[in-house]
């Protein structure tokens, strides 16, 4: 039996019991060396909303939740380690035909919801079901508001007025949130529709900006405290670049400077992690040219899963939330925390339909972990405030087209007593990644916890049958000589044990 054979079946015996493992020797024969600048922190404070979920009201309830909206304990425990984490709801497109009129009524007395693809439900996850699930995983909130009423055929003002107003009153009941906005309210930020200028809206820049304008003053007066968001263009890549500022041109010229920021839907790896964190930042720039908020909210990223050639697009959602998609969302994760403009970001999406579920449901009603849970808390777990500046040197030639193998972000408290190393390794052999400061020193002393989610086969999934096919593996290294090493296909994360 070869070495990397019997590896292999450690990892996997170690990974099914959730047992910590510890693996003599590396195979690999290159090494990337970080060079850490100690003395200098490219962002301070990063906002822990930045590890955060979409709740599409529809798709949830369906998997997560019981015939009276409460969320079932186990998806609970699984979110509990994202404290701090920003939640969306109602979700996407669901928002902009949510009757907000009906959904503070008693769960028994609402009415059913019209949710995406023409499919209606009763509305059991609903907002006040919605602030419990927020508070029971010490979470934060943002809501899309729907801006364009629910009158058929034309979108009236006055209905979509009617609407944000509706919204409001309900989520500061006392049952629901209690508040919109402020420093001790879980509810932060209010979004204003949810790409409106796509079918079956296909709303130009000015004509969004003037909705969101006539909306502006209610929602300022009934909320002064919640930071407004509003969206650019929707796949900006899909654009020519006169097409992009002519949308976003409008929406910044009008809000810029009457809003908290812009948000923006990144989809990789279609384009490449460091195409969609350059989209990012070109939306941030959007608002920051004309005097308004820098600030992005990244109200929805995934990967997406390619078209086949032939056949359903559903032979290929394993992209999504297999091992690539763990991969890929991981290192799209490590470039906005690096980004001082980003203070929200959504993985799409906390829901049981289509390809992007952070989480999926046996037979029996359990919910388990896709690939994709375990590498966002994997990076989640050794998060800390500070991101120290970083040089990575890599001789090799890089596998990924975005240009590189390896991601790397350090951290770091704001007093230094705790430093942890996250990254991503999207090459097809393992690494040494060593890591040391502007002396040459290694960054991280003594004991280190390791933790790691990979596997040589990029389209591993887990299933009902083998659900804990993949899943985070744990060591310590009580005298960590200062190198790593990163598997092939792998998210990991090093921090200092206390």
């Amino acid at each position: 039996m070869t070495g990397t054979s019997l590896r292999a079946i450690v990892a996997t015996i170690c990974s099914g019991l959730l047992l910590p493992y510890s693996f003599a020797a590396c195979p690999a024969k290159d090494t990337v060396v970080v060079e850490v600048d100690t003395s200098k922190r490219i962002r301070r404070d990063v906002p822990k909303a930045v590890f955060g979920f979409n709740v599409p009201w529809r798709d949830f309830q369906i998997g997560h939740s019981d015939a009276t909206g409460a969320v079932r304990s186990d998806v609970i425990a699984l979110l509990q380690p994202f404290a701090g984490a920003s939640y969306r709801y109602p979700g996407g497109n669901v928002s902009n035909w949510f009757d907000w009129t009906g959904a503070g009524l008693d769960p028994k007395a609402r009415a059913q919801q019209l949710a995406d693809f023409d499919r209606r439900a009763q509305l059991q996850f609903g907002p006040k079901e919605f602030a419990r699930f927020v508070s029971e995983v010490d979470g934060v909130a943002l809501i899309t508001l729907n801006i364009a009423g629910k009158s058929a055929g034309e979108y009236h003002t006055a209905e979509a007025d009617r609407q944000v107003n509706s919204a409001l009153n309900t989520l500061k009941r006392a049952d629901v949130f209690g508040c919109v906005g402020g420093r001790s309210c879980r509810l932060i930020a209010l979004e204003f529709g949810n790409e409106m200028d796509w079918p079956p809206y296909r709303w130009s820049g000015p004509d969004y900006a003037q909705r969101v304008a006539s909306l502006i003053p209610s929602v300022s007066k009934s909320a002064p405290e919640a930071k407004l968001v509003v969206h650019g263009a929707t796949a900006p890549w899909a654009l020519k670049d006169g097409r992009l500022q002519d949308f976003n041109g409008a929406v910044a010229d009008t809000l810029a400077r009457s809003v908290s920021g812009i948000a923006i839907h990144p989809y990789y790896d279609g384009i490449t992690v460091p195409d969609a964190l350059r989209y990012t930042d070109k939306f941030s720039q959007a608002f920051k040219s004309v005097g308004g908020s820098p600030d992005v909210y990244i109200t929805e990223h995934a990967r997406w899963p390619s078209m086949p050639k032939t056949g359903p697009w559903q032979q290929n959602w394993f992209m999504a939330t297999g091992v690539g998609g763990a991969v890929s969302t991981a290192d799209f994760q490590l470039g906005i925390i690096s980004m001082p403009n980003v203070v929200m970001s959504n993985w799409h999406a906390l829901g049981m339909a289509g390809p992007w579920q952070l989480l999926r449901v046996d037979s029996s009603g359990a919910a388990y972990p896709t690939p994709v849970y375990w590498a966002l808390k994997t990076l989640r777990e050794a998060f800390l405030s500070d991101v120290y500046k970083s040089t990575l040197r890599d001789s090799r030639k890089p596998e990924y087209a975005g240009g590189y193998n390896v991601r790397v972000v350090v951290m770091g408290t704001g007093d230094d007593s705790i430093k942890s190393v996250l990254g991503v390794n999207r090459s097809s052999s393992s690494v040494n990644v060593r890591v040391i400061d502007q002396n040459g020193e290694k960054v991280l002393t003594s004991t280190v916890v390791e933790r790691a989610v990979s596997s040589e086969d990029r389209s591993a999934e887990n299933t009902e049958s083998r659900r804990d096919q993949i899943t985070q593996k744990v060591s310590t290294a009580k005298n960590f000589d200062g190198s790593y090493c990163a598997e092939a296909n792998s998210v990991f994360s090093l921090v200092e044990a206390n």
